[in-house]
């Protein structure tokens, strides 16, 4: 007889488990999501393989810095760029928001992207 699991009774299993994650033992029963999409994350991470990875194409516009992320988005493997009718694809480089900001001061200043970061949770900054 084949078995079908749910979120909810992923929880429950675990609950049972530990002996633990009552609403009484609040300490275990609220991390207990947590816990399950930490182990999700790890998953993701371990499984980037073709068939898992969401290509996404987007445009970008002149003096555009902030970019939103798609939707369910984990984890930013590579972001790259092509200008003109040609598409010829160029790598941004990760790094820090706090070193595209100090790179980068003036947002007015304008060229072609070269780096791009996390800005937050639903964004990334590109600079030039």
């Amino acid at each position: 007889m084949a078995v079908s699991m749910t979120y909810n009774s992923l929880l429950d299993d675990l609950r049972a488990y530990l002996e633990r994650g009552t609403s009484v033992d609040t300490t275990v029963f609220d991390q207990l999501p947590s816990l399950i999409n930490l182990a999700e994350r790890e998953l993701a991470n371990r499984m980037k393989i073709l068939g898992f990875v969401t290509v996404v194409t987007d445009t970008l516009g002149i003096g555009q810095s902030v970019v939103p992320k798609p939707n369910r988005w984990r984890d930013t493997i590579s972001i790259n760029f092509g200008v003109g009718s040609t598409q010829i694809r160029t790598p941004l480089f990760a790094r820090s928001y706090e070193y595209m900001r100090r790179y980068w001061p003036d947002e007015d200043l304008t060229a072609q992207p070269k780096f791009y970061g996390d800005y937050d949770y639903f964004n990334w900054l590109i600079a030039p």
